[in-house]
C-alpha cells in the first residue's frame, strides 16, 4: 500500500492493484474533530477518489470517534456521494467494531446513498473480498 495523506485522524492508502481501492484508518484522536476538520479530510478523501479513479474504499472505523451530527451527515450526501461516485466510486466497505451501536452516525451518513454500495465488515479480508467480486 501507499500513503497519500496522513494527518492526526486518519491516514488514506493506495492499493496497488486494479481495480484501485483506497483505504482509510481512522486514529482515536479523531475525537478531537471538528465539523470543518470532518468536511476538509472528506473533501481531501474525494480529491484522492478522483484522481486515483478509485473504484472502492475500505473505512476502517475501529478507533473512529467523531459523531457525524445531521446537517454534516446531509453536506455529506448532496456534495460527496455524487462527486465520488461521478469519478467512479462503486462500493464502501466499512471495518466497524463488534458493538455497531457505536457507530449510528457513519450508518446514518451511508444510509440513503442510492448510487454507491456499502457494507459493514468486522475485518480488513472481508471486506477487500466483497470488494474485489
Amino acid at each position: 500500500m501507499e500513503l497519500l495523506f496522513e494527518n492526526e485522524f486518519l491516514s488514506i492508502f493506495l492499493y496497488q492493484n486494479k481495480p484501485k481501492i483506497l483505504k482509510i484508518i481512522w486514529t482515536a484522536d479523531s475525537y478531537r474533530m471538528q465539523d470543518k476538520d470532518f468536511k476538509y479530510i472528506i473533501r481531501k478523501w474525494s480529491d484522492l477518489v478522483e484522481k486515483h479513479q478509485a473504484f472502492a474504499t475500505i473505512v476502517d472505523t475501529l478507533k473512529f470517534q467523531y459523531t457525524i451530527i445531521p446537517a454534516v451527515q446531509d453536506w455529506y450526501n448532496k456534495e460527496i456521494t455524487p462527486r465520488n461516485f461521478n469519478a467512479g466510486m462503486q462500493k464502501i466497505a466499512f471495518i466497524v467494531p463488534e458493538e455497531i451501536f457505536s457507530m449510528v452516525s457513519i450508518q446514518q451518513i451511508f444510509d440513503d446513498q442510492g448510487e454507491i454500495i456499502f457494507q459493514y465488515f468486522e475485518n480488513e479480508h472481508k471486506a477487500k473480498k466483497w470488494l474485489e467480486n
